[in-house]
Order: C-alpha cells, then sequence, then structure tokens
C-alpha cells in the first residue's frame, strides 16, 4: 500500500497470479449530510466483505459541516417597560448551541455587549435610554459554527421608574344596569 501515482490516495499493489499489477483504489461516496451548525463529524467506511475480500473499515475522517445560520430573538418582559428592565436575547441554530456574544442596540447606540450563556442567552439592562418609543435589536456576532445574524426590531414604550400610569377599568355589579345603582371603580 503506498500513494503510488501521487494523489495523495492511498494505493494497493496485490500480486495476481505469476505478474504484479497496480490496483490504485478511488473511493468516492455521496449521500453524506450533516446539519449545518453542527461542528466537526466522525466519519468511517465499512465494508462488509464478500467472497474475495475480507472486511475492512477505513480510519475515522473528521468532516466539518458549513456554518449554520441562526434565529436571534429579542425579547422584553412587556409591551412597555420601565427604564432599567431586562432584554434577553436567545439565540438558537439547527445543531450545536450557537456560542460567542451578542451586542445590544437602542437604534443605533450600543447598550452593550454580553456573552452567551451555556442555553444561548444573554441579557443587558436598558438602562438610560430614551424615554418614549424604541426601537431595540440584538446583533449576534456568530462563532466557528453559525454565521452572523440580527434579530427583528424589538419597539417599546419607555417609561421613567415611578412613572406609569395606572389602568382604570369600571364594572357594573351586573349585566343590568337599574337606574340609582353605585358602580364601583378599580385600579391595576
Amino acid at each position: 500500500m503506498g500513494d503510488l501515482n501521487g494523489d495523495g490516495i492511498t494505493d494497493l499493489v496485490s500480486e495476481l497470479g505469476p505478474y504484479v499489477s497496480a490496483m490504485l483504489t478511488n473511493v468516492t461516496f455521496s449521500g453524506v449530510s450533516l446539519t449545518p451548525g453542527s461542528g466537526s463529524q466522525q466519519v468511517v467506511a465499512s465494508y462488509s466483505g464478500d467472497s474475495n475480500y475480507a472486511a475492512s473499515t477505513s480510519p475515522a475522517i473528521s468532516l466539518q459541516a458549513t456554518q449554520g445560520t441562526p434565529t436571534v430573538t429579542l425579547m422584553a418582559p412587556a409591551a412597555s417597560i420601565i427604564d432599567g428592565t431586562p432584554l434577553t436575547a436567545t439565540v438558537t441554530g439547527g445543531g450545536l448551541v450557537p456560542t460567542g456574544s451578542v451586542t445590544f442596540y437602542d437604534g443605533s447606540g450600543v447598550l452593550g455587549t454580553v456573552q452567551l450563556s451555556s442555553a444561548g442567552a444573554a441579557s443587558v439592562l436598558a438602562n438610560a435610554v430614551a424615554l418614549g418609543t424604541n426601537s431595540f435589536s440584538a446583533s449576534y456576532l456568530g462563532d466557528a459554527n453559525y454565521v452572523a445574524a440580527v434579530s427583528p426590531a424589538l419597539v417599546e414604550t419607555v417609561t421613567a421608574a415611578g412613572t406609569s400610569v395606572p389602568t382604570l377599568t369600571v364594572k357594573p355589579a351586573s349585566t343590568t344596569i337599574v337606574a340609582g345603582r353605585r358602580w364601583r371603580s378599580q385600579s391595576q
């Protein structure tokens, strides 16, 4: 055995009868598919043998999956938040859990860059942001298994701490309203 033709592939020389011949072995396989973002996988070729040749298994070779495209989701605890509320980004992929970091933005201003947890999540406080309607986003910077990706915009109304307005709800005591009956108000 050896690389007789210089192509980087091992060739096999065997004695067949009264002469020696060179049998160049090139094996091509197809149908091997790796999930994008699944990292490096070990692959072996196995031959079950026949009446002329014994069974054999090749040494393992490493195949690297292509980088996957992750999904970046940005969440807030409510549609209207108070300045200083945490925003959480989650990065998911089709194979391994994404690693690396996420940069959080309020419009074009950077709120911070945070390392992802082992579950693919990161949080930052929406501190000192403009009051009113804000457009937040999270940008995943990518790793060896996943390309960079950005979350869709998360539009939130931001209020100052201690300035939230209570909701007032008026409910009748029954579905039938009788003249002169009292109503009760409830604030939340």
